[in-house]
């Protein structure tokens, strides 16, 4: 399958005392971490982020039977990947669908993963460039 980029809301929030304006977040994403966000649990907030893209994933993928970096690899690394970013015919392509795979396992590794097994205190800084890392990877996948 290939996945194109979909639906768009501008929110501002402050990031190290700049405006930063996430003009690419997907309603139903913003929908799922602004009540968090909005009372400030910004950790809880980035978990809702996490299993909301985790979930969109296995159901665009087909994997229903996978979670986290295993649902990761199988859906974006490899020769068989089960979603495509793009054509992944070009080395440019191949490098930017194996990143954008590598990216999320990532974000599962050192962002879901601690905050699901561990008390992490997150700040809102700390969250919102986290947040603009998971905007970053969803834009290519939405």
């Amino acid at each position: 399958k290939t996945i194109s980029i979909s639906a768009k809301i501008v929110y501002v929030s402050q990031l190290g005392g700049l405006n930063m304006i996430r003009d690419e977040i997907r309603e139903d994403l913003w929908k799922s971490i602004s009540a968090h966000y909005e009372k400030g649990d910004f950790t809880e907030s980035l978990r809702d982020a996490m299993f909301l893209v985790n979930e969109i994933i296995r159901e665009k993928s087909g994997l229903l039977d996978k979670d986290g970096t295993k649902l990761m690899e199988a859906s974006f690394l490899g020769k068989n990947a089960a979603l495509l970013i793009n054509k992944n015919e070009t080395t440019t392509e191949k490098d930017i669908q194996e990143g954008i795979g590598f990216a999320f396992k990532g974000l599962s590794l050192s962002v879901r993963n601690p905050i699901s097994h561990e008390n992490i205190a997150t700040t809102k800084s700390e969250a919102n460039a986290i947040g603009l890392a998971i905007l970053n990877c969803t834009r290519k996948m939405w």
